[in-house]
């Protein structure tokens, strides 16, 4: 039975050490219910990924644990419009106004449970199907997971890196950047290159390694580096970017503007981390 096609972390066990190996796969109930995780974060993380993947917030819901050791025995998680808003708070009388509700009793679920003879959490439920719409490329600043990072960045510092970005083009004219918006004015994508990366880039370009960082500066964003090594192997920084969100649409764009700062010339080989979108992008 044929659920989504997605692009999605899976995690595999290897010499006893849990690995997130990122496959494009076809998902069904059998390939989700076989998947195994070492942790309970572990598989929270895999279900928000596949929800920002396809297009819907996250809820946690019940969490079962052993009573004398606290061991964490089962864990359900919900699409976040699961159930309904109850009459008691419909009818509340507020001061302000209510927000849009957005719950529609949606059914989609994830739960997993330990399995006592592999000390691993195994899949026991899954419910892909939602009964409403997804979110798009376009629209994913809407999910939670994403807006929340958005809300988090202040005019101010955004117009202070554009500000330095083109004082330093007033100095190095091969500098190039680029940058979006969404529909409402929020920052979303941003990538630059100066002219030494970009000589270099011409010089030994041939293999770039293309990686992202993940929740190291105070707004949460991933931070992407285009690498590579000169002849002396020292390494080279051929471009840098930040995104707000590591859809395979972004890395297509983010390709695309960094073969376009570089005259159009394409690497040879690219070496990618091990995220999906990423390895998506570069498929593509």
């Amino acid at each position: 039975m044929p659920i989504h096609t997605t692009t999605v972390a899976t995690p595999t066990s290897k010499r006893g050490v849990t690995i997130l190996t990122q496959l494009t796969i076809s998902l069904n109930l059998d390939r989700v219910r076989s998947l195994t995780f070492k942790t309970i974060k572990e598989a929270e993380e895999f279900y928000i990924s596949y929800g920002r993947e396809v297009g819907f917030d996250v809820r946690k819901s019940s969490l079962k644990r052993k009573r004398n050791s606290g061991l964490v025995l089962s864990r359900v998680w919900l699409c976040a419009r699961e159930g309904f808003l109850s009459e008691r708070i419909k009818n509340y009388d507020r001061k302000r106004e209510a927000k849009v509700e957005t719950r529609c009793g949606c059914k989609a679920s994830f739960r997993v449970a330990i399995d006592n003879s592999m000390g691993e959490y195994k899949v026991t439920r899954f419910e892909p199907q939602h009964n409403h719409p997804l979110e798009t490329s376009d629209t994913s600043h809407h999910l939670r997971c994403n807006s929340q990072r958005l809300k988090r960045i202040e005019g101010g510092d955004v117009n202070t890196l554009l500000g330095l970005l083109e004082g330093m083009k007033m100095k190095d004219e091969s500098l190039r950047f680029k940058y979006t918006v969404d529909g409402n004015g929020a920052f979303t994508r941003l990538s630059w290159c100066d002219g030494m990366s970009r000589a270099e880039y011409e010089q030994f370009g041939d293999v770039v390694l293309f990686d992202s960082t993940y929740k190291t500066n105070m707004y949460r964003f991933p931070i992407v580096l285009f690498s590579g090594v000169n002849c002396h192997l020292c390494t080279c920084i051929f471009g840098i970017a930040i995104l707000y969100s590591e859809t395979i649409e972004s890395y297509r764009w983010l390709l695309q503007t960094f073969r376009e700062s570089m005259n159009g010339k394409s690497p040879i080989a690219v070496l990618t981390d091990q995220n999906a979108s990423m390895r998506a992008a570069v498929l593509s």
